[in-house]
């Protein structure tokens, strides 16, 4: 490893998570999330957890990430469907503009925005089979 990588991994927080996981712990993270049909089940989740490490390797408290959904969702409340259909385009969630202060870390980001699209009729979840 050459010296000036040494030197900047001195200065990294000593708290920060390693982005590399085993493939067991990731999934069951991401599963935690991914699996709240709504907004309540998606809070509870994060109380559990009590906090998400950013990529960037910023904490953000559960309390914190709540209150910036809620904010997201005050702020498009009065829009019409189609003008937030535009803010995801193809559905898509992770580049939404509307998104960019919630963390993509463990599916935060992807989940928020398929509850939104959920919520204001822009998409329907999968109907589950027994099996699952």
């Amino acid at each position: 490893m050459n010296e000036t990588v040494k030197k900047h991994e001195k200065n990294l927080p000593q708290t920060m998570e390693p982005k590399e996981k085993s493939t067991g712990d990731i999934a069951e993270k991401e599963t935690e999330i991914e699996s709240a049909s709504d907004f309540q089940q998606l809070y509870e989740t994060l109380r559990k957890k009590g906090k998400i490490i950013g990529s960037n390797g910023k904490e953000y408290s559960a309390e914190d990430l709540i209150q910036r959904i809620e904010a997201i969702k005050e702020s498009i409340a009065y829009y019409s469907p189609e003008w937030i259909a535009g803010y995801f385009p193809g559905n898509s969630t992770e580049d939404s503009p509307l998104l960019v202060s919630i963390t993509r870390n463990e599916g935060l980001r992807k989940k928020v925005g398929e509850l939104i699209l959920e919520q204001r009729g822009l998409i329907e979840r999968p109907k589950k089979t027994k099996e699952e």
